[in-house]
């Protein structure tokens, strides 16, 4: 399985580079104050969530019409109320935003992660970003995220790992799954060490 995890990573950083399927590319500011991420395919005009979904077949256009009349009296996002209604799924959510963002969809799970990767991205700002840290290969960090993520936040993002960024989109329970994992028990064991080494 490890050996698996290792080649698919290696595949999806690589291959899907040099083909430059859903790649993100990274563009300084004129300015220098940080870098901003681009889309490759930034000359094409992002759809809308809903459009995507009726375009899959996953709702209907009335469903749509109906769900986003329920939004103007409902705060949540379009993808809330649709799986709120039974409509979809989460993981079906997931797929269909790292297709509007352009961003490669995994699943972590499948991920081998080197634990050296999770020093650059504290634990506090892993959890209110909600990123996952999966590979580090010179100056470039790539990381999953379950959310769209502002500038602001790529920013501080970068002036905190001193890395440009590259993304990979996750589901919000594969999120759950890796901070537990990788942040929650590496804590854990590091503290049951350091216990064992003062009795």
């Amino acid at each position: 399985m490890f050996y698996f995890a290792a080649s698919l990573k290696l595949f999806l950083g690589l291959a899907l580079d040099k083909i430059q399927i859903c790649v993100y590319s990274v563009e300084r500011k004129a300015q220098g104050i940080g870098e901003v991420l681009i889309m490759a395919q930034a000359h094409v005009s992002r759809k809308k969530l809903g459009d995507i979904l009726v375009q899959k077949g996953i709702i209907t256009q009335d469903q749509l019409t109906k769900a986003l009349e329920t939004q103007k009296k409902n705060p949540n996002r379009l993808g809330k109320i649709l799986i709120d209604a039974g409509l979809m799924t989460e993981e079906l959510l997931s797929e269909c935003l790292a297709q509007q963002l352009a961003i490669p969809h995994i699943s972590i799970r499948f991920y081998q992660t080197d634990e050296k990767v999770l020093d650059l991205v504290p634990k506090a700002i892993a959890e209110r970003l909600r990123v996952i840290p999966l590979d580090h290969i010179g100056k470039i960090l790539t990381v999953a995220i379950s959310d769209t993520i502002s500038n602001e936040e790529m920013e501080e993002l970068e002036k905190a790992t001193g890395c440009r960024l590259k993304f990979f989109f996750i589901s919000p329970s594969d999120f759950d799954y890796g901070f537990e994992v990788l942040y929650v028990r590496r804590e854990q064991e590091a503290a049951s060490h350091k216990e064992k080494e003062a009795a």
